[in-house]
């Protein structure tokens, strides 16, 4: 547990003592903050460049390195990412690679167990880039994903999370949904909201790479990536998908 440092944060859950799961689900950062403070910027570099974590870029200070900064990952690494972490190939002891794990759980149902995190770029108070990114655990497969979407004040990460769902839902894969945030202090249960998704997707595509989306319906594939691109108002929705 990290302390509440007494500043008066936008977010009311933000204003209170923070373990990693609360942190993770209301997306707290100066939680995150105060965890880099236990190392150095210098160390933080070293081990971006060690992992592999995107272009590798760090500028900034340490409290400011991974926020709107020169540091981008693309849906596909960050797909090769969350499968690396997920099946510990970085060497992580267990036990902290398990508490990782069970911070991102979002629904444990008896279609499966659903884990992810949202992440949502702001740029002069405007939402500029959406993030969700996670794994659906069913059927003795794990699917993995990462959805991102763009644009000049629209994205966010709950909007990536909707459309993830709708992708989801039309793959046959999670039908289940609940909206959350951090300005609410529960979760409430209901359809899949798709923000009227049929008005703003002019065009939908699917693009597989060595397998057709058929493949995933029927099992098939045990290595697959699929990656989804929406035209609609935004610049670009990209989902990259990966079956194990």
């Amino acid at each position: 547990m990290i302390p509440w440092n007494g500043q008066n944060y936008m977010y009311d859950l933000w204003n209170a003592d923070q373990i990693l799961e609360s942190a993770m689900q209301n997306s707290v950062t100066w939680y995150f903050q105060a965890l880099d403070q236990q190392s150095s910027l210098s160390s933080i570099k070293e081990y971006v460049k060690e992992i592999g974590y995107g272009n590798q870029l760090i500028d900034g200070d340490i409290s400011s390195y991974w926020i709107n900064s020169a540091l981008k990952i693309s849906p596909v690494e960050q797909v090769e990412m969350l499968t690396k972490l997920y099946y510990n190939q970085f060497g992580f002891a267990p036990e902290n690679v398990k508490a990782v794990k069970d911070s991102i759980r979002l629904y444990s149902m008896d279609e499966g167990i659903l884990s992810g995190k949202t992440g949502t770029e702001e740029i002069d108070g405007l939402n500029t880039s959406g993030w969700f990114i996670g794994y659906v655990e069913r059927d003795s497969h794990t699917y993995f994903f990462a959805t991102n979407i763009q644009s000049d004040k629209l994205a966010s990460g709950p909007l990536a999370t909707e459309l993830t769902f709708s992708i989801l839902s039309d793959l046959n894969l999670w039908n289940s949904y609940q909206e959350w945030g951090a300005d609410s202090s529960s979760f409430f249960s209901g359809k899949i909201h798709l923000y009227n998704l049929r008005n703003i997707q002019k065009t939908k595509r699917i693009f597989c790479q060595s397998n057709t989306a058929a493949d995933i319906h029927s099992g098939k594939s045990t290595r697959t990536n699929v990656l989804r691109v929406i035209e609609t108002l935004y610049k670009a929705v990209r989902t990259t998908w990966k079956k194990f």
